[in-house]
């Protein structure tokens, strides 16, 4: 009789066939979803990135032309916004481009709009960032 006890132990002790597969199905669709939700993470992370490094960029061109003192801005379009100083921003983004219109405002203050494009690393698609402001006719007087 102790045999059969045995015997009905041996074949009840550890996991089956189906036990195993169905434990490895739900352990790869739990780790598919966490490497999914990485993935997003860091593009979601590289977009932000992108964006924020765009608008210092936008500012830093608006700076660079508040800092010069009694400076006569010609109304129009400015391809290259560099003109006014170094944005080294712009280095961080792909094929980053910034522009500017300059544009009559209220009184003798002018309305400067910067506008930073590049091509997105997430995704390869043309991004934009356009910031607007108003710079009085002195610039910053010191």
């Amino acid at each position: 009789m102790n045999r059969s006890l045995l015997r009905r132990h041996r074949r009840r002790a550890g996991f089956t066939l189906p036990d195993v597969l169905l434990g490895v199905a739900a352990s790869a669709m739990i780790l598919m979803g966490s490497f999914r939700m990485l993935i997003d993470s860091y593009q979601i992370e590289t977009s932000t990135r992108e964006s924020v490094t765009a608008c210092n960029a936008a500012r830093q061109v608006i700076e660079n032309m508040r800092t010069i003192k009694d400076a006569r801005f010609d109304l129009g379009t400015y391809t290259d916004a560099r003109v006014f100083g170094a944005v080294p921003q712009l280095s961080s983004l792909k094929n980053a481009s910034a522009s500017m219109i300059v544009s009559t405002s209220v009184g003798k203050s002018k309305k400067v709009s910067v506008t930073v494009s590049w091509t997105s690393a997430v995704n390869a698609k043309a991004k934009t960032w356009k910031l607007v402001t108003l710079i009085g006719p002195g610039g910053v007087s010191l």
